[in-house]
Order: C-alpha cells, then structure tokens, then sequence
C-alpha cells in the first residue's frame, strides 16, 4: 500500500521511494483556458498517488485548480503527462520544469513534444527510449539528465532551438539520428560515445556549430550529418572517420 506523509515524501513499506516518483512544475497563468484541470494517467488495475502542490495529496488521476500560480507536482504516475493526452492540452502550454522522472518510465516518445515553455529538465534515469521526446521544446536551454539504459534518441531534441549545450553521451546510446537537427544555438558536438551506430541528419542545419569532438568508433550511418553546419571550419585539422562507416552522403 502506497501512502502520503507530511514529509512530502511517498512512502512504500516504511522505505521512501523518491526514484518512482515524477516531479514537475507547471504556471497555470500561461494558458488562456478557464477552466485549469490537469490529468495524468495511471496503468490499468493500478493507484495512483499524486501531491497536487496547493495542498491536495489524493489518488485521482484529474485536479482542477481554483487559483493561478506556480505548483510543484509529484506523482507516482508510470507515464509521462501528455503520453495519453491529446495535443495541445493543458500541460503542454503550462509546464516549465521537470524535476525528474519516475525510473519506471522506460519509453518516453514524444512525451514533451512541442512543450514550448518547458525550460529546465532534470533527471530521466530510467528511460531507454526517447524518439521525440523533447522535439519542438524552443525554450529548452540545456539537455536531460539520461541514465545508463538510454538507446534510442532520434528526434530527441529536433528543433530545440535555444539548447546551447549537447546532452552527456552514454555507452548504451545506438540511435541519434536528428537527435539535435535544427539546434541552432548549438555551437559544439561534444565526444560521441562508441556504440552509436545511426547519426543520420544529428547535427544537419545547426548554423551555428564550430567544432566537432570525437566520433563514434561504431558509426555507419552519418548521411547529412552535418548537413547545412555552414559555421563549421576546420582548420589544419582532419575528422577521423571510424572504419566501420557505410554512409556519408552530405555529410
């Protein structure tokens, strides 16, 4: 049985279980609705537990809220907001941070996607796939917090205009085909980790990028990698392509 303290904490068995709790930070001022109920999604023949931010800790999976301002939620909920929600909702115009999310959130596909306030994103441990998860967040400055178990980043931060900074590489990444296509604040790559495989169009039209670090041993595919990188300049200096590479059309 899952309870709530004062502490603000969500307990199991007496032991906190911070790493299955969600956080995120939402300004209600920053949609036109007039009505400000937000919904979050449990699985089938489970409960949820969800601290609403303005003194409400129940087990719905819907709140509405009787006062604009800036709430902190923190819910046990295994997906993230807009995973079952319909696009353009509520969440998308009013969330600007995610503290973090619940480890048990594996896949997060397009879960922000078009998030255009979302500012700051923390911690997302456990996700292992994260095909457009945050494409389209223009107001996103600085990537995620990404565990040990992500694979799949294609699309990740496609379009994410004002990200000024790449995300720490992992071993266990493979796919980052567009991961930041059309980053145009973007001015450095960053060294790739070894095990990536696909980097299609990754960096293609980030007009602002200078300098490229070291790539994956592993590549095979860096079609338009650099693509529209009109920027870029190499000076007395050669990129080292892996010997495993297949294609580089408009690299």
């Amino acid at each position: 049985e899952v309870t709530y303290h004062d502490t603000r904490e969500i307990f199991e068995n007496g032991k906190v279980i911070t790493n299955n709790v969600s956080e995120y930070v939402i300004d209600t001022t920053l949609t036109g609705k007039t009505t400000k109920t937000f919904t979050l999604q449990a699985k089938t023949g489970t409960t949820i537990t969800t601290d609403w931010g303005d003194g409400t800790t129940d087990n719905n999976t819907t709140h509405t809220y009787t006062s604009d301002g800036i709430y902190t939620i923190k819910t046990t909920s295994q997906y993230t907001p807009k995973r079952y929600n319909a696009s353009g909702d509520i969440w998308q115009e009013c969330l600007v941070e995610v503290v973090k999310l619940s480890e048990i959130i594996t896949d997060g596909s397009a879960g922000f996607y078009n998030y255009v306030n979302l500012k700051k994103v923390g911690d997302i441990l456990g996700i292992e796939k994260a095909h457009k998860m945050f494409q389209g967040c223009t107001s996103l400055k600085y990537p995620a917090n990404v565990g040990d178990k992500i694979k799949n980043c294609e699309q990740m931060y496609y379009g994410c205009t004002n990200l000024v900074d790449v995300s720490t590489y992992r071993d266990t990444m493979e796919d980052t085909s567009s991961m930041y296509n059309g980053c145009i604040s973007l001015e450095f790559t960053g060294d790739m980790a070894d095990n990536i495989k696909n980097a299609e169009a990754m960096f293609c039209d980030c007009t602002k990028l200078k300098k490229i670090g070291h790539l994956s041993k592993s590549l095979e595919n860096a079609k338009s990698m650099f693509n529209g990188c009109i920027d870029l300049k190499m000076i007395n200096k050669n990129i080292d392509l892996p010997n495993v590479i297949k294609y580089a059309d408009y690299m």
